[in-house]
């Protein structure tokens, strides 16, 4: 009876390796690196404040809306190579190209100037760059627009209630239709393509009652 042999490949713990056989680092698996939320404090009433916390490197900027939020700035936990990098980069561009702000730096900053024209904000007269700061909420101007950000999306978000309970209910009766007949455009384009642009341009020819 031939002897039993283990696989040459079953190993105690696991080894990540590159295609050059290098062994790289293994990212440690404990309730703290694992779990995607903290709980990073407590509100007026006592409840718990849980705020998710990227494994991967990140950094925090500011919504267009006002609040903190904590954004990766690489595709995995390991690793330094120019990809990484580079995703980074795009990133943070994009993201300050559409409003936000790092919170480490003073929103009456020139340093991307060369994504927005100028400085994250318009700058008040008699203001000028502070430096920013890396404590929370980050430096006396950063508060100031977030605090006008924040008040700013509760307007805008008052007003959208406002408007959705005055609705009537022959508009409400409208938008179901409209949804139900985008969700039933959809389907039917999935199911007969051809079909599905038949009746498309037969309803923007007006003729969709003869189709």
């Amino acid at each position: 009876m031939a002897q039993y042999s283990p696989s040459p490949h079953l190993v105690s713990e696991l080894r990540p390796e590159g295609a050059n056989g290098a062994v790289g680092g293994a990212y440690q698996l404990t309730n703290a690196s694992a779990s995607p939320t903290r709980i990073v404090g407590r509100d007026e009433i006592g409840m718990p404040i849980e705020e998710t916390i990227p494994a991967a490197f990140w950094r925090e900027f500011v919504h267009p809306h006002g609040h903190l939020n904590k954004v990766p700035m690489r595709t995995s936990v390991g690793g330094d190579s120019m990809t990484y990098e580079r995703y980074g980069q795009l990133t943070e561009r994009e993201l300050i190209a559409a409003g936000w702000i790092p919170s480490e730096m003073c929103p009456y900053s020139y340093e991307a100037k060369h994504i927005t024209g100028g400085a994250f904000v318009k700058v008040p007269a008699g203001e000028s760059d502070c430096g920013g700061s890396k404590s929370d909420g980050g430096c006396v101007h950063l508060q100031k627009v977030i605090a006008g950000r924040l008040a700013m999306s509760k307007k805008k978000h008052e007003a959208d209630q406002t408007a959705l309970h005055s609705m009537k209910t022959e508009d409400v009766t409208r938008m179901l239709e409209a949804v139900s007949e985008g969700v039933g455009q959809a389907i039917a384009r999935q199911l007969d393509p051809k079909a599905a642009k038949a009746a498309n341009s037969a309803r923007l020819a007006g003729k969709a009652d003869e189709a």
